[in-house]
């Protein structure tokens, strides 16, 4: 049986909720990096897509500016922000969209259930986070409940094992020290 099965409960029913899973730094340069990563995995486009900010700057809502929108909320250029990411490249199939608010030092990632979330989609969904864990970040999942935290905490143990092993490039970074560019790009390769 494949370990992100024993998930299938907290996705596959689409109820109309967004499930949360939250992500929180101690650095802020390490949640910006986070957001980057999820960012580059993605099918965002732009061209296709009407998604804005709030530019503190200019007093109004500019064009959504990508993957430097993080590094611009820290900056106080622009709002904290929540993007709609599609599609990212984690394993062979893309998983599906995930909402990401982005916030200095805290990133909360939701999830429509249903019946795109197949066992492999969520395991990927694992190694996507485990990814954003070796950033820095601490993973807490309140919506799921005690007995869903542990659960998804223990599958997310086997997927960062997964990780590690498909990919010796996957090195954590010590907090503080934000990864390279040439690592973020490792990490951004399915």
């Amino acid at each position: 049986m494949h370990p992100a099965s024993s998930l299938r409960q907290y996705f596959e029913s689409d109820d109309g909720s967004l499930p949360e899973v939250e992500l929180t730094f101690s650095d802020v340069d390490t949640s910006v990096a986070a957001f980057r990563l999820l960012f580059l995995l993605s099918r965002f486009d732009p061209a296709t897509g009407r998604a804005t900010v709030w530019s503190i700057q200019d007093n109004a809502d500019v064009a959504f500016p990508g993957e430097r929108a993080a590094s611009l909320v820290v900056a106080g250029i622009i709002d904290s922000f929540q993007v709609l990411l599609p599609a990212l490249a984690v394993g062979v199939d893309p998983i599906p969209d995930l909402g990401v608010f982005f916030n200095p030092g805290r990133i909360v990632i939701d999830y429509r259930m249903g019946s795109d979330w197949t066992p492999q989609a969520i395991q990927d969904f694992m190694r996507l986070l485990s990814r954003c864990i070796a950033l820095g970040g601490v993973l807490s999942v309140p919506w799921w409940g005690a007995k869903g935290e542990t659960e998804f905490l223990s599958v997310l143990a086997v997927a960062a094992g997964e990780e590690e092993m498909a990919n010796q490039s996957l090195e954590p970074t010590s907090v503080g020290k934000p990864p390279s560019a040439a690592q973020l790009q490792r990490w951004a390769a399915p």
